[in-house]
């Protein structure tokens, strides 16, 4: 309902777990064979993402084969996808068999920082994890979903208490677990109207929130977030954003969650109404048109 930066699914290996690495298979990988290096990249889902662990994926976008690959582990396990894929019931996955070496969808972008959203938080957080990732160093998997080239502004308004309220509200379930989608939370929500001064305060306590972060190199996203256990430091980062997301939407505070939801729900109900008028209008005037050139 809004102009705002394009979000999209994670990419999708379709291999057999044949292109994707634990932390050891990668060591091991690198022990033999150290030219695989390049080969490799940080390969992160929404479970990795939340609790710190990391993957490896092979990761060759754009070469069209891998013919000049040296390393013998590499080959098989490309060549083990294309076996995998050869026998899918799918048709769409058998003719990627043959380009073994690359994701069946490719969606990570080339370059900049991307948003990381995981589909599935748990109930008890007050707000979602989200990461703010290289996309040269880290590929996101299908079960995170991306807003590639994102800036701080979107860092801030996407982690407010706002937006958080109205995820729960809109967005589905799984099991217990909110579950967030581009279809149900992110492009309904109604985006405030903000001038540069505004851009630029969210931009900087979205950065306070990041620093806020990163003073707990030990932690991971699942115990920074864990309601009983936020940092105080955090916590405090969050709320001040919290104040000033709320404030580019009205100068007086809300009440409480039903009250910001009652006025996002409001927000969102008149650019639908704004958004059927002009799309009424435009139909009117090619019809105006049609009939004057008859």
């Amino acid at each position: 309902v809004c102009s705002v930066a394009p979000y999209r699914n994670g990419s999708i290996p379709a291999d057999g777990g044949n292109l994707i690495l634990s932390n050891q298979e990668a060591e091991d990988l690198l022990t033999f064979c150290p030219e695989a290096e390049g080969y490799l990249k940080e390969y992160l889902g929404a479970h990795g993402l939340v609790n710190g662990l990391k993957r490896y994926c092979i990761w060759l976008s754009g070469r069209p084969d891998y013919d000049d690959i040296a390393c013998v582990d590499v080959v098989e396990r490309i060549e083990r996808v294309a076996d995998f894929r050869a026998a899918s019931k799918k048709e769409a996955t058998r003719e990627k068999s043959a380009i073994p070496h690359l994701f069946t969808e490719d969606r990570q972008p080339a370059k900049g920082r991307y948003l990381a959203i995981p589909r599935s938080t748990s109930v008890r957080r007050v707000y979602v994890p989200i990461g703010y990732l290289e996309a040269e160093e880290t590929v996101a998997s299908n079960d995170l979903q991306i807003v590639p080239n994102a800036g701080q502004y979107e860092f801030g308004i996407l982690t407010s208490r706002m937006h958080n309220d109205w995820m729960r509200v809109v967005g589905g379930r799984l099991k217990s677990d909110y579950r967030y989608s581009a279809t149900l939370v992110y492009n309904t929500y109604p985006w405030p109207e903000v001038s540069e001064r505004q851009r630029q305060e969210i931009e900087q306590l979205g950065r306070d929130v990041l620093l806020a972060r990163a003073a707990h190199p030990g932690k991971t996203m699942a115990q920074l977030y864990d309601p009983d256990k936020m940092p105080e430091n955090l916590l405090e980062a969050h709320q001040a954003l919290d104040r000033a997301v709320e404030k580019l939407y009205r100068d007086r505070p809300f009440r409480d969650t039903a009250e910001r939801l009652e006025y996002l729900l409001a927000r969102y109900e008149e650019l639908i109404e704004a958004e059927k008028a002009a799309n009424v209008g435009g139909k009117k005037k090619t019809r105006k048109a049609t009939t004057t050139e008859g």
